[in-house]
This record gives structure tokens, C-alpha cells and sequence, in this order.
């Protein structure tokens, strides 16, 4: 399961890659929208380690960082995750605050 797994988020980082290659503002806001469903997903339906933790933060910050995702939708992924109890759900929650 675990092989199956990481096959699955490389092709999605692939994917991710692809989209914003492109560089233009609407790939670059599906780039970032994409990147975060696939945080929700991550934190929806998966146990938190910490590899998995620093891929939820980098996803993040791929997000905010194509300045083209409508900003409701970093925060409710913010509370999202701030919101878990656990202390790796709070690490990430406080990393992505100093984004």
C-alpha cells in the first residue's frame, strides 16, 4: 500500500509540476487550487508523519505562493489543519502561519 501511495503522490507533484510550467494566471491558480484539495485530502485522509507533514507544508506554500488562489480557500485549508488535534497538526498550523 505504502509503494501504491507514493506512486500516487509523485504522479500528482508531476502533475502540479506540469500545470505550472505553463505560467500563465490561470494555470498558476489551477496549480495552487489543485495543491491545496490535495492538502485537504492529505489531512482528511491520512494518519500525519512527518514526511507527510512536510508535504502538506510545501503544497501550502506552492499555494500561496502563485498569489492566485482565492484566498478563502488558503484560509479555510489554514483552519483546516489548525483545527486537529495532534501535536504534528499543530507544528504544520504554526509553520504555515509564517508563511
Amino acid at each position: 500500500m505504502s509503494t501504491f501511495l507514493d506512486n500516487v503522490i509523485k504522479s500528482i507533484l508531476e502533475q502540479l509540476t506540469e500545470i505550472g510550467a505553463k505560467g500563465d494566471m490561470l494555470s498558476r491558480k489551477q496549480q495552487g487550487t489543485v495543491a491545496l484539495e490535495f492538502v485537504n485530502t492529505l489531512v482528511a485522509g491520512l494518519q500525519l508523519n512527518p514526511q507527510s507533514a512536510t508535504l502538506i507544508v510545501k503544497l501550502y506554500r506552492l499555494a500561496k505562493k502563485t498569489d492566485a488562489v482565492d484566498p478563502k480557500f488558503l484560509k479555510a485549508t489554514f483552519q483546516n489543519i489548525k483545527r486537529r488535534e495532534g501535536t504534528l497538526y499543530q507544528d504544520v498550523a504554526k509553520k504555515l502561519e509564517t508563511l
